[in-house]
């Protein structure tokens, strides 16, 4: 059956012996002085069916079948270009995503299925919180896709979660190890977990921390990153926790760069663990500081408005709170002034344990 003009066409070139001597073609527009047709061609193949099937599957959906070569690490590329022209931060939940990736780096992200992206937040090793960035991060690659017609479906939208439950990853310190933390303050690595302790911020705040983003006298940081509420926040300097940053801005503020004198989180985890083998503290990560603050700060009565503004963490629907509420720079930094520090400190006020407390198991 004689097929539509404008449809495609498939040419067998006899010129030279071709392993592929069948051409697709197909019309693409018409040049607006001519009226001839702007042809174009989608490649050889080795049988006329295949050069046919090629034109059919164009026709159904060119901009699809165009972009039938792109690769999932190329859409990762434009997912991330499109997310700074956006303002939007999180690059270290991008690589802990990226790095699970790359076995798929390659593959046209046509290819991939629910199977192959469920494996990957399966096979993670992660806590359920994490398993669920995975699935936001690979949903942002994969919506990008969809929405240029680049894909005809979005799998990562239907990646399965663990319920997120209690988890056990995260634990405050206690207040033997806080007392502990304390007697040995001259430590540099103690000084930044006690800087933790009493910011209540991420790790990875303080390690992108810039030293122009330090207000000394006013005794506030500016940084932040993951939420709207989380960015670019002021985080007040609490007195206990002032010298060891004076120390930290005074030592870089003519380099210019980072605060941290440790920059990633893969150099804090061994000098951490030297730490806890070195104090006799229990195992800990990182992160636990912000646990530690937002725990005393509950058991030291400050406000949960007060808390929630120091950390970034967003006030949810109640709209009193969201827009009435307003907290100045001098109660935020008279609430990290009110927690507790010091050899003889305690978690919880009226807690009957010494300097010398005993560690907890």
């Amino acid at each position: 059956m004689k097929r539509a003009n404008g449809t495609g066409s498939v040419y067998k070139k006899s010129d030279k012996k071709r392993r592929k001597p069948y051409f697709a073609m197909v019309t693409v527009g018409f040049n607006p002085e001519t009226g001839r047709q702007i042809r174009k061609s989608l490649g050889s193949f080795e049988k006329a069916a295949d050069a046919w099937r090629a034109i059919e599957q164009y026709n159904a959906g060119p901009q699809l079948y165009l972009a039938k070569d792109i690769t999932f690490g190329r859409m990762w590329d434009l997912m991330i270009e499109q997310k700074k022209n956006l303002g939007v931060s999180g690059a270290a939940n991008y690589n802990m995503t990226k790095s699970r990736c790359l076995h798929i780096w390659d593959t046209p992200i046509q290819d991939l299925r629910l199977v192959h992206l469920q494996d990957i937040v399966d096979k993670s090793g992660l806590s359920p919180a994490s398993k669920r960035q995975i699935k936001v991060t690979l949903n942002a690659v994969f919506s990008l896709a969809y929405s240029n017609d680049f894909i005809q479906k979005n799998y990562a939208e239907l990646i399965q979660l663990p319920a997120l439950g209690q988890s056990d990853l995260h634990k405050p310190f206690t207040t033997a190890e806080m007392q502990r933390l304390w007697q040995h303050s001259d430590d540099e690595v103690v000084q930044m977990l006690l800087t933790y302790c009493y910011t209540g911020a991420r790790p990875v705040e303080l390690y992108e921390m810039r030293v122009e983003n330090v207000h000394l006298k006013e005794r506030y940081m500016v940084g932040g990153v993951k939420t709207e509420a989380g960015k670019d926040r002021k985080i007040p300097i609490a007195d206990c926790i002032y010298p060891f940053i004076k120390r930290w801005y005074e030592a870089n503020a003519f380099k210019g760069g980072a605060l941290f004198p440790i920059k990633n989180s893969s150099t804090m985890r061994l000098k951490l663990k030297r730490v806890i083998e070195e104090y006799g503290i229990g195992k800990h990560r990182p992160h636990d500081g912000r646990h530690t603050f937002i725990t005393m700060a509950s058991n030291y009565k400050i406000d949960e408005v007060t808390v929630k503004r120091i950390v970034g963490h967003a006030r949810g629907r109640n709209v009193t709170q969201a827009v009435y509420t307003h907290k100045t720079q001098e109660q935020l930094l008279q609430a990290v002034n009110a927690l507790p520090w010091g050899r003889n400190m305690t978690m919880s006020p009226g807690e009957k344990v010494g300097a010398t407390a005993t560690l907890e198991a």
